[in-house]
């Protein structure tokens, strides 16, 4: 397995040049480090960084509780929940970047007004960023805010659509491809494809996003229903409107579009989650 800690030195030392961090700066074009020094191709350090993050906060912290070098980091940050990993906006121009989330730490870069930010962490009041500029550091969770969209409830109508596509899919209990997918799964993957983190399994995606009555569903909203033999999360969908939610059922043996009236899931349904705003 690839050596977190190794990585995360050498992003955090390509970062902490120069070149790469504060607003207007030009920089030329990076390679990841090790990479050869003739390659002509360009490398996005943005996109790049954004990809390490997102793994780092999948495997943190058993993958990297043996690493002394990033124990310590990681042990202080909290993966961030879906809804944290939503667009977000600087609030503010001349907003301070630190190289820690405390008041002491370093200021690093400093962000303009509706600069875009991708939240990487959280620690207490602070937020972990990655501005469109490359550069990374900590910030008051209060000096961002949520990304202006060009239409309410884009992002949580492309989710039925999305979810549409696996139709049909056999049911495969821990799956999560076209091979087939269980009901958290079927979540994790269509979430996943619009950006959106998750967790794995339904349990854990009912502790997550907001709540939301039965009266007040909307396309997107995720269902949960408790089993037969017991009060805990078993079953998860996504609400399609008028009165039906998409599933991959172990008992139809396939994803499927399901009246959330029907006997069963109307007795055994517990609550509704809305992770996009």
């Amino acid at each position: 397995m690839r050596s977190v800690g190794r990585f995360a030195s050498e992003l955090e030392a390509e970062l902490r040049q120069p070149a790469n961090i504060g607003s207007g700066s030009t920089r030329a074009p990076h390679r990841p480090a090790g990479a050869a020094s003739g390659a002509s191709a360009s490398f996005d350090l943005v996109a790049h960084t954004r990809q390490f993050y997102r793994e780092l906060m999948a495997e943190a912290p058993e993958a990297t509780a043996g690493d002394g070098s990033l124990a310590a980091q990681v042990a202080m940050l909290r993966p961030v929940r879906a809804t944290e990993m939503a667009a977000t906006v600087v609030a503010a121009s001349g907003t301070p970047l630190r190289d820690e989330p405390s008041l002491g730490g370093h200021i690093i870069a400093t962000a303009t007004k509706d600069a875009q930010a991708d939240v990487l962490a959280a620690s207490g009041a602070w937020r972990k960023v990655l501005l469109s500029n490359g550069a990374v550091g900590w910030v008051f969770a209060e000096m961002l805010s949520a990304a202006r969209s060009t239409s309410s409830g884009a992002a949580d109508t492309a989710l039925v659509p999305q979810a549409m596509r696996y139709i049909g899919v056999p049911y495969l209990w821990g799956g999560e491809t076209r091979a087939g997918m269980d009901c958290s799964g079927l979540v994790f993957t269509v979430m996943g494809s619009l950006g959106k983190r998750v967790p794995r399994t339904a349990g854990r995606q009912y502790a997550v996003g907001s709540p939301v009555s039965r009266e007040q569903l909307r396309p997107g909203d995720l269902v949960f229903f408790t089993g037969a033999s017991g009060p805990s999360i078993s079953h998860v969908g996504i609400y399609t409107g008028g009165g039906k939610f998409i599933h991959a059922s172990s008992g139809i043996g396939k994803v499927a579009i399901t009246p959330l009236d029907s006997p069963y899931y109307n007795r055994h349904y517990i609550g509704a989650r809305r992770l996009l705003p």
